[in-house]
């Protein structure tokens, strides 16, 4: 096919400039309790441990900087009662036999005893994205056995380098 001559970024201004993009598209798993709320949040009711959920981080391009990475919501919890949260940037691409997933970084033990805000960041040191990977963010949430005790996740920000 001949080249058209059109550039995209010559045409539509911001085309190539850094980003912040909210993914709030998540993916519960079979085996989990976390849900998707009428408002469009994730929640996470009392009493339940260990429970996963995931954000794919879609829409970036071979060459992409990937900055920092936050997650955003709201913890409920009350004095004696803790809520847990954890975040993890995670990477998958192709092997022989499997398929092999790494962990890039992690925001870990966000917790409280009283209701609050999250709004918590980690650096992804630069990550540069590269064919043949996929990029995810994995959620961790255990809820205490009190009714106050729950999680609410708006969603995964991550600052963007465009190439």
């Amino acid at each position: 096919m001949a080249d058209s001559g059109f550039k995209a970024y010559e045409k539509y201004p911001g085309f190539n400039e850094d980003k912040t993009i909210l993914y709030n598209a998540g993916v519960v798993t079979t085996a989990s309790n976390w849900f998707r709320a009428v408002d469009g949040n994730y929640e996470l009711a009392e009493n339940l441990s260990g429970e996963l959920m995931e954000f794919p981080i879609t829409g970036l391009r071979v060459g992409d900087i990937l900055k920092n990475m936050r997650v955003v919501g709201s913890l409920g919890a009350e004095s004696g009662y803790a809520t847990n949260l954890d975040a993890f940037f995670r990477t998958a691409t192709k092997a022989a036999g499997a398929v092999t997933t790494a962990q890039v970084a992690a925001i870990t033990q966000v917790t409280a005893q009283a209701d609050a805000e999250i709004d918590s960041e980690v650096s992804l040191s630069n990550t540069v994205v590269a064919t043949d990977y996929q990029y995810y963010v994995q959620l961790k949430g255990t809820t205490a056995n009190s009714a106050a005790c729950d999680l609410e996740i708006i969603g995964v920000e991550i600052d963007i380098e465009r190439a």
